[in-house]
């Protein structure tokens, strides 16, 4: 019998999206819808393996919308076969999507008129952090989130199987001529801590766009999502 329910069900998913540039007044995008689940075991065993399906799309951001432009590549790979302890060191998932993300670029780079954003800035939370211009409050019914000060609606909205999306994960920026654009990753879970490793390699890939892949940490029967706040 098992005594934490974190290991209850490996399932799992993340909605991702990379400001890639803007073609006219659109943002174009990569976005990445992910779902996971195990094989040989729930996330435990030492055989177990989390495997993954993943649409990417090149789209456009529309409101608070994303509308598909061209449909880049459906994946299935094995992330790793490790355990829940060993699952952010161990797992492969940044360089088996670097593929498609990298066709995305190259296909929103043949858009008429396209121009490039800049990555900026790239903060993975910690508990340390204090984030003034990120804050929920959350009820037995709601949770709200406010951006530096002003209610923020979040759609889709930020409620999950795993309850509300109110952990702050992750902030990038990007620049665009006057504009910035900034992304907030929401979780239902508590911060995870990323390996020194995978932190630095996000820092490092996030200095270019054609490198601007980012490992995102994937909690236990959860949901995490990008959200755009400005752009």
């Amino acid at each position: 019998m098992k005594t934490s329910i974190v290991l209850g069900c490996c399932s799992a998913g993340q909605y991702k999206i990379y400001p890639l540039g803007y073609q006219d007044d659109k943002l174009i995008v990569a976005e990445f819808q992910m779902s996971r689940n195990c094989m040989n075991g729930d996330g435990a065993g030492e055989k177990n393996e989390f495997h993954w399906k993943i649409a990417v799309n090149l789209s456009y951001i529309n409101a608070d919308t994303t509308v598909i432009i061209e449909n880049i590549d459906s994946l299935t790979f094995k992330e790793c076969t490790c355990d829940f302890r060993s699952l952010n060191e161990k797992s492969e998932i940044v360089a088996k999507l670097f593929p498609a993300y990298n066709e995305a670029l190259k296909t929103a780079r043949s858009l008429e008129g396209f121009k490039e954003v800049i990555p900026e800035t790239y903060h993975s939370i910690t508990k340390e952090d204090t984030l003034t211009d990120y804050q929920f409050i959350d009820s037995d019914t709601t949770s709200e989130f406010y951006y530096k000060g002003q209610l923020k609606q979040l759609n889709p909205v930020n409620w999950a199987a795993c309850g509300f999306l109110n952990n702050v994960q992750e902030i990038r920026k990007y620049r665009f001529e006057e504009k910035q654009i900034i992304i907030v990753n929401l979780s239902c879970s508590s911060i995870t801590s990323l390996p020194e490793e995978k932190l630095t390699n996000n820092r490092q890939n996030f200095k270019l766009l054609k490198t601007a892949l980012i490992y995102t940490p994937t909690q236990w029967h959860g949901l995490s999502m990008d959200y755009i706040l400005e752009y």
